[in-house]
């Protein structure tokens, strides 16, 4: 006699055949330990979106229909499946300091500035690939380059989704329409992120310090309040960027420079900047 959980696998597996056979399965998410996926599994089920797992070593013909969407976690065999057969496939790692947790794949960076092993290994690989910044060339991101104003609140606002201001009026004599960092610029100032030098002057090429960053990120993020016990002697009692540095310690954005100093006033540089909006916006 069959026992009550082979009686639910069987019924389970009824319902799954009889939803094949009519065209209702859409959305597949392979269950951990699976590892072949056998000719014809998937076929005649249309656009099917699928999440394959690395376990999975070996796929038969015609497994999925021309129009399937898989989306590959790390680097199996579906990623190879999905190219021989011209399907749609995002492949997915996750990636510390520059190796799979998943799969142990290595990932390359194609900037000879940036090693494997560099604090900022990640942040720069996520900030390419997400479209907030690139390279100063090829093969160089340039990662201690110190960032300007125009530069931190443009990362700032690509890295929310570039967001469209919803005013066109530009109080700034120095941002120019036609400025890579215009929208960026008004959508800061009118979300209150930051604001001009003056009523009339951004100061784009002003160079950012430590200060000013974290408070614009803590900004971004609505300003929300923190507990964290600071004790750093640059960091004075009811100054605009007190909480910030705390919100930002207590998240752990970034520590000081030092166990008794935050460096309020040091420039930051792009490795700086997009490991600061990659810890605030991915981890």
């Amino acid at each position: 006699m069959a026992s009550a959980g082979n009686e639910i696998k069987q019924s389970l597996l009824w319902f799954w055949y009889w939803f094949k056979e009519n065209g209702l399965v859409k959305t597949l998410v392979l269950e951990e330990g699976i590892t072949s996926i056998g000719d014809y599994a998937f076929f005649g089920q249309g656009g099917i979106e699928s999440s394959v797992g690395v376990q999975v070593a070996s796929i038969g013909t015609k497994a999925f229909d021309a129009d399937a969407k898989l989306t590959v976690v790390c680097a199996s065999a579906a990623a190879e499946y999905a190219a021989d057969n011209g399907l749609s496939a995002t492949v997915l790692h996750q990636y510390v300091n520059g190796k799979c947790s998943r799969c142990g794949g290595q990932l390359e960076s194609p900037f000879t500035d940036v090693p494997a092993n560099a604090f900022y290994f990640d942040p720069v690989q996520w900030a390419v690939e997400n479209g907030i910044t690139t390279g100063m060339d090829a093969a160089h991101f340039a990662p201690i380059t110190e960032c300007n104003r125009a530069q931190v609140v443009t990362f700032l606002w690509r890295a929310a989704g570039s967001p469209e201001p919803t005013t066109t009026e530009n109080p700034f004599e120095d941002v120019p329409t036609n400025a890579f960092y215009y929208k960026a610029v008004l959508w800061a100032v009118e979300n209150q992120i930051t604001n001009g030098l003056s009523d009339t002057e951004f100061g784009p090429s002003a160079l950012c310090n430590r200060a000013q960053v974290v408070t614009f990120l803590w900004r971004a993020q609505s300003s929300p309040e923190s507990n964290a016990d600071i004790s750093f002697t640059d960091v004075e009692d009811g100054k605009y960027y007190t909480t910030a540095v705390a919100w930002a310690v207590e998240n752990g954005i970034t520590n000081g420079i030092s166990a008794t100093e935050f460096g309020v006033g040091t420039i930051c540089n792009r490795a700086h900047v997009v490991t600061f909006l990659y810890r605030a916006f991915v981890n």
